[in-house]
């Protein structure tokens, strides 16, 4: 099934470029969209809420989101493009808007820690940790410091079980922050070396349930495990189990254990843990997020192409 936009049908969803899933503690389902908002899929009635920014009211401070999330209090907060942090208050259906300096600037990724603290990567600001409740902090850009942040935007944030914050550059690789310390460790690309990264240009973190960070660039896949040591895949057109694309946007992993990578071009691949090999499941357009339901439904976000929902118990999409 697909949903897209229906022109003069309020109930569908509001665009076709949808950039994050995330869902809320109903059951329903938030899809945030590139340029019109948010949407509130409820499966009972098989239809979208929109949302969207009204001058005046209290609504999304801007129309691009760029990631959601649920708290530990089962808050959903959205990250936007044009800068701020949303939240939403079932009660009332009303979003508050957080645009107090350095929370103003366009914010790319969005995780939480176990203390309660977000953590937003920024595209000109760096890295800031935000507690709701509290006080808030920044990790600045350091340009031409390979000690420090760097000057590239931050395109991914992953807080890990164990507190390590992970954070993905576009254009100087990951670095892995501890918190309690303040150290930064990088994670580089070196041309032929095939224990970095195959790209310093970050798309997506993962961390899947043996621990192992995925680390999808614009240029083939990563896996960097508990030890250190990466792993690199790259598309090989002769080896038709290699990785389908290289261009990687999005990294998933399902509860039975199935990594699913969205990109370019096929749209959707699935990698086999146990036979280390790749398998191509088309949607003919690109991947950009993935979200399991509780009943094991897999919500693919696409580029353009609206919301695919694919029931795996039925094989059928």
């Amino acid at each position: 099934r697909v949903y897209r936009p229906v022109d003069k049908d309020p109930a569908s969803i509001s665009a076709g470029f949808v950039t994050a899933l995330a869902l809320d503690a109903s059951g329903k389902l938030w899809v945030g969209t590139a340029e019109r908002g948010v949407n509130l899929y409820d499966p009972g009635t098989d239809q979208f809420t929109r949302y969207m920014r009204e001058p005046g009211k209290s609504t999304l401070s801007s129309e691009g989101v760029t990631a959601i999330l649920r708290d530990r209090k089962d808050r959903m907060w959205f990250a936007m493009s044009g800068g701020g942090l949303n939240r939403f208050d079932a009660a009332t259906g009303a979003f508050t808007s957080y645009l107090t300096k350095p929370l103003d600037a366009a914010i790319t990724a969005l995780d939480s820690d176990a203390s309660g603290n977000l953590w937003l990567g920024t595209a000109s600001e760096g890295v800031i940790r935000f507690n709701p409740d509290g006080s808030t902090s920044s990790i600045r850009p350091t340009p031409g410091d390979d000690r420090g942040l760097g000057g590239s935007p931050i395109t991914a944030i992953l807080v890990s079980p164990g507190g390590k914050v992970w954070i993905g550059t576009d254009g100087e690789g990951v670095l892995a922050l501890d918190p309690a310390s303040g150290k930064l460790t990088p994670y580089r690309a070196v041309a032929d070396d095939p224990s970095t990264l195959t790209d310093g240009h970050i798309t997506s973190l993962f961390e899947d349930r043996n621990k192992n960070l995925w680390v999808g660039t614009t240029n083939g896949l990563n896996r960097l495990d508990p030890a250190g040591h990466i792993v690199q895949y790259l598309h090989d057109r002769n080896d038709p189990t290699s990785l389908s694309f290289n261009g990687v946007e999005a990294v998933y992993q399902d509860r039975g254990g199935v990594m699913w990578i969205g990109g370019l071009t096929v749209g959707v691949c699935k990698f086999d843990e146990f036979r280390l090999k790749f398998g191509q499941h088309h949607t003919g357009n690109l991947a950009t997020s993935f979200f399991e339901d509780a009943d094991g439904t897999l919500w693919v976000g696409t580029y353009n192409d609206g919301l695919h929902k694919y029931e795996r118990a039925a094989q059928r999409e």
